[in-house]
């Protein structure tokens, strides 16, 4: 019999280790495997391409518009752009000649509300013709 220690830890024998090699995966099992990798794989890339065509925002085309040359009825009828973006524009321009960096909301709203109505009796005239008929 072995004396205290030898083969012993604090009361507790220790158990031999045992290696156990496995058998190397048939060909089969490894085209399974192989398979399974491809098919996370191509899930990935699939899930990656959906993701990014849901996230992607179309590019808006600049627009440029020459108001010189906007009618009362373009104005009127909205062909070119919103009536509300037409009038702010104007008030900003007027504003800016009269170097005067505030805008009133409330006589934007007016103006463009007597403007509308000028140029329903007036459609072949230039919209800035319109504004300055309009506000002499």
């Amino acid at each position: 019999m072995a004396g205290p220690g030898a083969g012993e830890s604090r009361g507790m024998q220790q158990a031999p280790l045992i290696w156990i090699k496995q058998a190397a995966p048939d060909r089969r099992h490894r085209a399974d495997i192989h398979r399974k990798e491809n098919m996370i794989q191509t899930r990935a890339i699939v899930l990656g391409a959906f993701a990014a065509l849901l996230l992607a925002v179309p590019a808006k085309a600049q627009v440029l518009v020459d108001v010189s040359k906007i009618s009362c009825d373009q104005y009127i009828t909205q062909r070119i752009t919103h009536m509300q973006t037409v009038n702010v524009w104007l008030a900003g321009f007027y504003a800016g000649r009269r170097n005067n960096p505030v805008v009133d909301t409330q006589a934007l709203n007016r103006n463009g509300n007597k403007l509308s109505r000028f140029c329903e009796s007036h459609r072949e005239m230039p919209l800035l013709d319109a504004v300055e008929a309009n506000t002499k």
